[in-house]
């Protein structure tokens, strides 16, 4: 049974696979010291920061059996949110 990733927000580092129509679909996802391969993409949204006016994307994703999110930073830094946290 894989071990709980518990809860918080994280920088992280997402490797894509570019899909035929350049739709960029993150599978694996490395944070703490973790690599993990993502098990399913549950969505996908473009977010917009209401500061800057500039757009990033967001993905509901699957890690181990936990619901979790991807988010971009304004920097275009990655960030994992996992369950607990806003």
């Amino acid at each position: 049974m894989p071990k709980a990733l518990g809860s918080g927000r994280f920088p992280c580092r997402v490797q894509f696979y570019a899909g035929s129509r350049a739709d960029e679909t993150p599978r694996r996802v490395v944070f703490a010291g973790r690599d993990l391969a993502v098990e399913k993409v549950l969505g996908r949204k473009r977010i917009q920061d209401k500061a800057t006016g500039k757009v990033g994307e967001e993905f509901t994703i699957v890690l181990e059996g936990q619901t979790a999110r991807l988010r971009q930073a304004r920097s275009g830094r990655w960030s994992l949110l996992l369950p607990g946290h806003r």
